[in-house]
Parts: C-alpha cells; structure tokens; sequence
C-alpha cells in the first residue's frame, strides 16, 4: 500500500511523506490544503483511493517521450471527488502542479512556500514501485493530514 501523510503547511503548499509498505521513499509537495476546492491551487481530500495507470493523457504521452519504455504510464490517484488527473510527477515548486503530488529527495522553504528538489532522479527512482502497484488488482494509496499546528498558549489573567 501507498501512504501520504502530510505533515507541514505554507502559504500555498503542503509538504508530505510518501511511503510504500511502511518504507519512506520521498518526500511530495502538493498545493494548499482547502475547505473548498480552488481548481488548481488544491490538494486532494484526505482519505483512501484506487491507484491506475493512465496511458492516454497527455501529460502520459509527454513522459513517454522524455522517459522512453521505462514510461508506461502515469499513476494516477482515480475516483478523487471533484478532481481528475491526479498524477504523481515531476516539479519544484507549487507553480508546476494543479493538485497533484510533486516528487522530491528534499525540501526547503522560501518566501514562505516549499518547494522540491532532485525531483526528476527522485520520480524515476520511486515510479517502478508506484507503477507495481498500480498494475495490481488491489493497489491504493490512503492519504493523512497529519499537519504540525503551531501551540498557541494564552496567558491567564
């Protein structure tokens, strides 16, 4: 099985965990968090999906392309309420998704935004495990919010 958990917020992005069978394989930026959806500025709801390989999107043809026969398709997170062509894929920053997970070896902060990187090394290392189970009659990916909230204390007058 495939978990995300996401676990910090900024002001557009949300950073997360991804792990395959317990074991961590990367770290993933997605967009903002959201009570209502904003298309493209909004990460999926929180909860447990079907995994499929998408062969004939674009986005499929274009990674095919670039990636030659080690690209059969792109895993795609399916029956997401609201929101169509989840992918997991390349990108940096919250500018190269519209809701989708972005794949990333590590992570920083700036201008208050997170942002990826060794994105494109991190998708090819992680797809062959994202594609298995995708492929599989039973492959899902559950995903957590589990974010950090800051403490607030207050003072006792």
């Amino acid at each position: 099985m495939v978990t995300l958990i996401r676990i910090e917020e900024q002001i557009n992005t949300t950073l997360s965990k991804l792990f395959i069978a317990d074991e961590f394989m990367c770290y993933a930026l997605e967009d903002r968090i959201r009570q209502q959806k904003v298309y493209g500025r909004t990460c999926i709801p929180e909860g447990v999906y079907p995994l499929r390989v998408n062969k004939t999107s674009k986005m499929a043809g274009n990674y095919r392309s670039r990636f030659g026969k080690v690209h059969e398709g792109m895993v795609e997170i399916h029956q997401v309420p609201g929101f169509l062509g989840i992918f997991f894929h390349i990108g940096n920053s919250h500018k190269d998704t519209k809701g989708c997970p972005l794949l990333g070896a590590r992570f920083s902060i700036k201008d208050n935004d997170f942002y990826v990187f060794d994105s494109r090394r991190t998708y090819l290392r992680v797809y062959p495990r994202l594609l298995e189970i995708a492929e599989s009659p039973h492959g899902i990916i559950e995903v957590v919010n589990h974010i950090k909230r800051p403490q607030v204390f207050t003072a006792k007058i």
